[in-house]
């Protein structure tokens, strides 16, 4: 599964499909056309061509899927990228949220990208995942994990010290 379709996020899928032809390639609706497109995952911008096999399954909000025995719900979490999507398993205590690159441990997405927004990101933080509970796990695509309640207190970007209300 996909959160999003640039380039550092989808640059191993054709080898997993190579080895795994049955898995499914799964990414949000908004950002499968980058699958296949380099201007679009921003491989061409750094000298690249990559094209992923396209998806075998698009998915958006409020849609649920199984993936490896876990029952995944999609949160559509624009702002880094159009189209990133978000993964909320709550099968277990404490929740967990396969993140990609909306939510960092202090710190959020880049939204320097063509078809990024810092305030489309931040309403996507605030309204999908710190409505979640505090303890709830958010895995990113890049650096250690976080919880929701330690960056509502402290992420400079979009928690209490950038003037977040609870």
């Amino acid at each position: 599964m996909c959160t999003h379709g640039h380039s550092d996020h989808i640059a191993g899928n054709a080898a997993l499909k190579r080895e795994w032809p049955e898995a499914p390639l799964v990414i949000g609706v908004g950002d499968a056309p980058k699958l296949t497109d380099p201007r679009g995952n921003l491989s061409a911008m750094f000298g690249a061509s990559l094209i992923s096999p396209p998806a075998d399954r698009t998915v958006d909000e409020p849609d649920r899927f199984e993936a490896a025995g876990l029952e995944l719900e999609v949160l559509s979490t624009p702002g880094h990228s159009s189209g990133h999507v978000v993964f909320v398993c709550r099968q277990a205590e404490p929740w967990h949220v396969f993140g990609g690159d909306v939510l960092f441990r202090g710190s959020v997405g880049r939204t320097d990208f063509p078809d990024g927004d810092f305030e489309t990101l931040r309403a996507a933080i605030h309204d999908k995942l710190f409505v979640l509970p505090d303890d709830t796990i958010i895995l990113p695509g890049h650096g250690p994990a976080t919880t929701t309640g330690r960056e509502k207190q402290t992420n400079p970007f979009v928690g209490l010290p950038s003037g977040y209300i609870a």
